[in-house]
């Protein structure tokens, strides 16, 4: 499913149907990324039961690795999560990054591609996503 060619907001945000957010989520991610000028922020989450009782500490300590190969800094992670981040959504769209037509984990493919291809990525040490064990996806 190509969603590159129909997103027109600036900021660009994947959340599981049955997963809350934050109130304060858009906010302090948008702001973030206007005053970094990053590509991506992401954010901790915290795991809860399908009844919302908490399960998990929040992951994502160091979740976006470091690296400079041939002076150029690149991105990598330990969880390629497809949520816990807002994107410019001039990343996807100048990148021509979209979910492949695989049966699963097209959406790790597409957070693979958006991580790589970011110049600047922020990491907030707060959880603003609250992921739901034991239920149906409706995706």
């Amino acid at each position: 499913m190509p969603p590159v060619p129909y997103l027109d907001a600036p900021y660009t945000l994947f959340v599981d149907s049955d997963d809350t957010i934050s109130p304060y989520l858009l906010s302090v991610t948008k702001s973030e990324t206007e005053n970094f000028q990053a590509d991506a922020v992401y954010f901790k989450y915290i795991v809860t039961a399908s009844n919302g009782s908490y399960i998990g500490g929040d992951a994502g300590d160091s979740n976006i690795l470091e690296a400079e190969f041939s002076g150029e800094r690149q991105h990598f992670f330990s969880e390629p999560l497809p949520w816990c981040k807002l994107l410019r959504t001039s990343l996807l769209k100048e990148n021509d990054i979209r979910f492949p037509e695989i049966a699963a984990h097209e959406d790790v493919c597409h957070n693979i591609k958006a991580v790589a291809s970011a110049k600047k990525v922020v990491q907030l040490p707060i959880p603003l996503y609250f992921y739901r064990t034991g239920r149906q996806a409706a995706s």
